[in-house]
């Protein structure tokens, strides 16, 4: 009897060791495809990652080449007589009927197609329109500005494959208000100029230019 009461025992035993054994093995096994699988999810976020940045990449491209392509057919475009190249612009060369007189940066930095100032001499008759701003404007406090229609636009300077900016105030803007004379005003205007000066920079700029004579105003 003692000796089936030890024999049932160490079979208890024995069993329960290799129950031990089977769930360890199992629950290694089962810890081993946690890792796998962690590994696994871990690659395809890692590939789905490379994907997008491949996708944006390409999209940037697409657009970069698009963007190429319209500045290529642009710039076999033949100059209109108001344009000019400032990789090719020299002081003394003629644009829309003025001559260059002077080619600077508009800021303190190295002068670039994003940083320009060109001065012109030459007088030239433009109709449209002016405003006399106020104290109040933020960017032309009592300041005297022009903006020309479309009919004089090509008389401006303009830098290629641009078609010209028709705003510009006056330079000599004492005088330019001794003739439009009422703060606030604003109306259709003939005038003279001379000496306009373009300005170019990623900032807010306008253009500038003497006032000769007003030839009409409403």
């Amino acid at each position: 009897m003692k000796i089936n009461t030890k024999l049932h025992y160490l079979t208890l035993t024995v069993l329960l060791l290799i129950a031990s054994g089977l769930a360890i093995y199992l629950w290694t096994i089962n810890l081993s495809q946690k890792v796998e699988l962690k590994n696994l999810q871990d690659k395809i976020t890692t590939l789905e990652q490379t994907e997008n940045n491949l996708t944006t990449k390409l999209t940037k491209a697409e657009k970069d080449a698009v963007y190429a392509k319209e500045i290529y057919e642009q710039l076999k475009k033949p100059l209109q007589e108001n344009q000019f190249r400032y990789s090719t612009l020299k002081v003394g060369d003629k644009v829309a009927g003025m001559t260059t007189k002077s080619i600077e940066p508009l800021r303190k930095a190295d002068i670039s197609e994003e940083n320009l100032a060109i001065g012109f001499s030459g007088q030239t008759t433009l109709s449209g329109t002016y405003n006399y701003y106020g104290d109040d404007e933020s960017f032309h406090p009592d300041t005297v500005c022009f903006e020309a229609d479309a009919a004089s636009i090509q008389k401006i300077p303009a830098i290629f494959p641009n078609g010209g900016n028709p705003f510009f105030c006056f330079s000599n803007n004492d005088f330019a208000k001794e003739y439009f004379k009422v703060k606030g005003s604003s109306g259709k205007a003939e005038i003279i100029i001379d000496d306009f000066q373009f300005n170019y920079a990623p900032i807010e700029v306008w253009n500038g230019a003497k006032l000769i004579k007003v030839i009409k105003k409403d």
